[in-house]
């Protein structure tokens, strides 16, 4: 794959990666565009803005990917969005296919790529997903991509953090991290539970067999669910919904947040002081 890099008209780089044997991107500055064409016969595939932070080629297959993040728009506040877009092609096909529009709060090309298939996307104060160019992950409250801590791991090993809460308690929670494949989402190492305070292999098969005996759960109970989910399941989310039954519930304005209903023998607590 040839690779390079231009300056765009606010003064932006601009990363390229694509086979330059069957295709051609030409940047046009006095117009603001970028066109990709098709080789041998310089095709117009695609006009881009050149407010993008990257356009990455990425071939599985018989299809080609075209990877583009986008920040040429502006919201009905006049802010700047960016977007993530995927596009498709095939080798004797005369155009691309937008195939997937995503949220993204970076353009630059070191922010989001994590590999040469996998994106970080909808990042924001919630946290973050993985795209790997044919599904989303769930959301992780912390994506860490970063060197300083991939030197320390495995390869294909990236570090992930998310929020698990009781299932009627939202004032319960626990964070866990763990290790993941960034290209299929697989836990691949042990899990750490803050809350715990302690590192939870996952489980084999046997144990949740014997899990499904001691419980007497159907054969068939977590049928479809990963070893992964179902070590979460026991070790994470069963210890915090029995926390549910030791804890008392926290005294707040409201009892309901979503219905505004009001916690009124709390709120009866608040008497004046009488400073005489």
């Amino acid at each position: 794959m040839f690779e390079t890099e231009i300056k765009n008209s606010e003064g932006n780089i601009v990363y390229f990666k694509y086979d330059k044997e069957e295709y051609d991107i030409e940047y046009i500055k006095d117009q603001n565009m970028i066109i990709v064409r098709q080789l041998p016969d310089y095709h117009i595939l695609e006009i881009f803005s050149d407010k993008i932070g990257f356009i990455v080629q990425s071939n599985i297959g018989d299809q080609t990917n075209f990877l583009v993040t986008d920040y040429s728009q502006k919201d009905e506040n006049g802010k700047t969005t960016i977007q993530f877009k995927h596009y498709t092609g095939k080798k004797y096909k005369r155009s691309l296919d937008l195939v997937k529009v995503l949220n993204c709060s970076e353009f630059e090309l070191s922010s989001c790529r994590i590999t040469d298939n996998t994106y970080l996307v909808e990042q924001n104060d919630q946290g973050s997903c993985i795209y790997n160019i044919s599904q989303k992950s769930k959301r992780f409250d912390s994506v860490y991509h970063d060197d300083d801590i991939n030197k320390f791991l495995q390869e294909n090993i990236l570090l992930v953090s998310e929020t698990r809460t009781a299932l009627f308690r939202p004032d319960i929670k626990d964070t866990i991290t763990y290790g993941i494949n960034p290209e299929t989402f697989q836990i691949e190492t042990p899990i750490w539970s803050d809350l715990q305070q302690r590192l939870i292999p996952i489980y084999m098969q046997k144990e949740i067999d014997k899990l499904k005996e001691k419980w007497f759960l159907d054969h068939n109970s977590y049928e479809g669910q990963s070893l992964e989910e179902i070590t979460i399941h026991f070790e994470i989310d069963q210890y915090l919904n029995q926390l549910d039954n030791q804890i008392e519930r926290s005294q707040t304005v409201y009892e309901d947040v979503v219905d505004s209903k009001v916690n009124e023998e709390f709120v009866k607590k608040f008497i004046k002081i009488n400073r005489q």
